[in-house]
């Protein structure tokens, strides 16, 4: 991460052709007057998202920030692209949220039921 904050991406990128998606909530709300997608027009990825305030200002970017399947250290074969980090940067409150994968794996059983326990639930689950 670098930039302004430590929050933008510094990885390698590949620059790619997206499908522009405008939404407009029918009704009013709460936070955000408008949202703006970038979608991957090959896989239909969310890339990022711009999100406008009750008045119209940018008041929100998130990024998603995927790798390709190949770079999987855990020999996945699931050929789509694997999801590396998500960020939520509010511009107006100049703060950002990060939160990073560390292994990204599909289809593999769990083994491990006991973390579906209600116990477990209780204790991990907040």
């Amino acid at each position: 991460m670098g930039g302004k904050g430590n929050w933008y991406p510094l990885d390698p990128w590949e620059l790619r052709t997206a499908i522009v998606v405008e939404a407009t909530p029918k009704a009013s709300h709460p936070l955000y007057s408008q949202r703006v997608l970038y979608l991957d027009s090959q896989t239909y990825a969310n890339l990022y998202t711009l999100a406008y305030d009750r008045v119209g200002n940018h008041k929100r970017t998130f990024f998603q920030v995927y790798f390709h399947p190949e770079f999987n250290p855990w020999n996945n074969a699931v050929w789509i692209p694997q999801l590396a980090a998500q960020l939520s940067i509010d511009h107006q409150r100049e703060r950002a949220s990060i939160f990073q994968t560390h292994k990204v794996v599909y289809n593999q059983p769990l083994n491990e039921s006991r973390w579906f326990s209600v116990m477990a639930l209780m204790l991990y689950g907040k």
